[in-house]
C-alpha cells in the first residue's frame, strides 16, 4: 500500500515536471516568435511561425526522450523494491517456520530431557534423569575446581558426562539440520537459533559446554587418564565421549580448544 502511494506520488511529479517544461518551451517560443517577427517579414524568406515551431518541437521531442528514461528507471525501481519485498517476506516466513518447528521440537526434548528412563544410566545416580546429571555434573563445573575434576578420582561422573553428552548429541541432530538447510537464514539468525534452543533446554547449556573442554583439555594431560585408557573398555567410552564433544561443540558453535585432540 505505501509502495503504490509512492509510486502515485513520483509519477505526479514527473507529469508536472515535464507540463512545466513543456509550457516554458511554448513560451520561450512565442518569445522568438515575437522578436523576429518584429525584425524580418515572412515574405524575405524567414518564416518565423514555422521556426517557432520546430523549436518547440525539439524540445518536445527532447522532453519525450528524458520522460521516457525517467520512466524506465522509475519502473526499474519499482522491480527492484517488489523483488526485495518478495525476498524479504520469503525470509520471514521462514525465519518463522523455523522457530515453530523449534519451538515445538522442544516440547520433546524437554520431555526427555526431564523424564526417568527404565534403565539404569549410570553407576553413580542410578535411575535418574539426563537433567539431574547435568545438575550434578556440569553444572558444578567451574574455573576453581578445573584441576580438582580432572583428577579422575570418580569414574562414575566421566560416564555421567558421557551420558549427558550422548543425549543432547542425539537431539541436536533435529536442531541443527532445521537450522542449517535453510538458505534464507543469515549467520545472525542460524546464530539466535542456536542460541534459542540451547537456553531453552538449559539457559547455563552453552557456558558450560564450554568448561567442560576446558575440563578434558586438563584431563587428556594427567596421568591418571593415560593410566585409564590403557583398559580397551576405559578407552572406546573416552573414544565416544569425545565424538558426542565434538558434535554439541560444533552444533553450539563453540570453538573447539586450540591444542584439543578430539580423535
Amino acid at each position: 500500500m505505501k509502495e503504490s502511494k509512492f509510486d502515485e506520488k513520483t509519477f505526479r511529479v514527473h507529469i508536472g515536471i515535464v507540463v512545466s517544461i513543456i509550457f516554458c518551451f511554448f513560451i520561450f517560443g512565442l518569445a522568438i516568435y515575437c522578436y523576429w517577427k518584429g525584425k524580418v517579414d515572412d515574405v524575405n524568406g524567414y518564416n518565423s511561425i514555422d521556426s517557432s515551431i520546430a523549436f518547440i518541437a525539439l524540445g518536445i521531442n527532447i522532453l519525450t526522450v528524458i520522460f521516457v528514461y525517467a520512466t524506465y528507471q522509475t519502473q526499474r525501481d519499482t522491480i527492484k523494491m517488489q523483488r526485495k519485498q518478495i525476498e524479504d517476506d520469503k525470509k520471514d516466513g521462514d525465519f518463522n517456520r523455523v522457530m515453530d518447528i523449534i519451538y515445538r521440537q522442544l516440547e520433546h526434548t524437554l520431555v526427555r530431557y526431564s523424564a526417568i528412563p527404565d534403565v539404569k544410566l549410570t553407576s553413580e545416580y542410578g535411575v535418574t534423569s539426563i537433567k539431574v546429571m547435568y545438575d550434578n555434573c556440569f553444572k558444578t563445573i567451574n574455573f576453581k575446581n578445573i584441576n580438582e575434576l580432572a583428577e579422575l578420582n570418580n569414574f562414575g561422573r566421566f560416564v555421567s558426562y558421557l551420558d549427558v553428552l550422548r543425549f543432547l548429541t542425539e537431539e541436536f541432530k533435529v536442531y541443527y539440520n532445521v537450522i542449517n538447510s535453510n538458505n534464507n537464514l543469515s549467520d545472525t539468525d542460524k546464530q539466535f537459533f542456536t542460541t534459542l534452543f540451547a537456553n531453552n533446554i538449559e539457559p547455563t547449556l552453552i557456558k558450560k559446554i564450554d568448561m567442560f573442554q576446558q575440563l578434558y583439555f586438563v584431563i587428556k594431560k594427567s596421568d591418571s587418564y593415560k593410566e585409564l585408557i590403557l583398559d580397551s573398555q576405559n578407552k572406546m567410552m573416552f573414544q565416544n565421549l569425545e565424538f558426542d564433544l565434538t558434535v554439541v561443540l560444533y552444533s553450539l558453535k563453540i570453538n573447539k580448544i586450540e591444542n584439543l585432540d578430539l580423535g
